[in-house]
């Protein structure tokens, strides 16, 4: 029962995550100087509330989850068989995606659109590594540290199941929340979260259901007023101050929503309508959030209002164009849809 519990509010998550990665890579503020209340106060401070603030938990959801479901699927299956379906779930979507988008930009720097000068005086090798370990399609990033993590994922759960699980977490979190050493604290995230997701896998459950209105309550209201004070101030911390306040908001966010899904009612199977699109949505959202941008400038110029409406409307665009196409997908070449995909049909 609890297993099933916890599964479905993986996949509420996952989607929440799904959309919440396109909305960062939506903003398109301009950093403002002044506190003066304007149109573009307003839109900085409004995109930068959800892009820098609420949707961060979105990565490390994803970890969570993935580190969860490995650590409790190595344990049932053997490695080897473990890596040979992850051939097939990410390796092949994760180089074909990344192929499509660096055709696309190829054809848009050598056409008469407006350039991306993206693919400009590159060498071969560096093609080689916009496919591979340099993702073009940014997004992607997570596939190729994600595998990389399944290849460390028999030591990691070799220290999970043993009985320094306790002080290797705690190293993890030490390194992730200081953020020690210049991209340590980032390159500590998906190994922290990846092993807390398989920290879960073997811990009581139970204790993720958490009945106490009245504490929940209090991880609302504490989340709230600090993104309110991390959005007022974004620009006004030392570097060590906003790292503290940023994982702290990251953290009580995660709880946040893992509580808030508890109180949908009929929302949760409106949004798992669209789990079955989510990992189109990831992997093309990224070129289709540039050309919508672009689209807008060009149509309507540069302005704030324009970067506004850019804003809200790009999500909705790309989830009916993904929807579109997944149906097209599935009408007309179903089995290379499966492929490209990674077996999610």
């Amino acid at each position: 029962m609890i297993e099933k519990e916890i599964s479905n509010k993986f996949k509420v998550l996952s989607v929440l995550a799904i959309l919440l990665v396109v909305i960062i890579h939506s903003n398109n503020v301009i950093p403002i100087e002044n506190d003066n209340y304007t149109f573009a106060t307003f839109n900085y401070n409004f995109q930068n509330l959800l892009t820098q603030g609420i949707a961060r938990i979105a990565v490390p959801i994803f970890f969570i989850i993935s580190g969860y479901y490995f650590f409790e699927r190595i344990n049932k299956n053997d490695f080897k068989t473990l890596a040979k379906k992850k051939i097939f779930t990410l390796v092949i979507p994760y180089i074909f995606w990344n192929f499509v988008v660096l055709s696309l930009y190829f054809f848009i720097d050598y056409s008469y659109l407006p350039k991306t000068n993206i693919t400009n005086n590159i060498t071969l090798l560096q093609y080689i590594k916009m496919i591979t370990i340099q993702p073009i399609n940014g997004p992607l990033w997570f596939i190729r540290d994600l595998l990389f993590l399944m290849i460390l994922g028999p030591i990691i759960n070799f220290v999970l199941k043993g009985k320094y699980i306790k002080e290797f977490m705690f190293i993890l979190f030490f390194l992730w929340i200081l953020n020690l050493g210049e991209g340590t604290g980032q390159k500590a995230e998906p190994l922290f979260f990846f092993s807390l997701g398989g920290f879960i896998a073997f811990s009581n459950k139970k204790y993720l259901f958490i009945g106490n209105n009245t504490l929940k309550f209090l991880i609302f209201i504490l989340y709230f007023i600090l993104l309110g004070i991390h959005t007022k101030y974004l620009n006004y911390y030392n570097y060590f101050e906003f790292v503290l306040l940023h994982k702290l908001i990251i953290l009580l966010g995660i709880f946040t929503f893992w509580f808030l899904i508890d109180f949908l009612k009929t929302g949760k199977e409106k949004i798992l309508l669209l789990s079955k699109y989510s990992f189109l949505i990831y992997v093309i959202h990224y070129a289709l959030v540039y050309i919508i941008k672009e689209i807008m400038i060009n149509l309507l110029g540069k302005y704030e209002y324009v970067n506004f409406i850019s804003f809200i409307i790009t999500t909705p665009i790309i989830i009916l164009i993904s929807i579109l196409f997944f149906y097209i997908l599935k009408k007309y070449s179903p089995n290379f849809m499966n492929l490209i995909l990674g077996n999610r049909i």
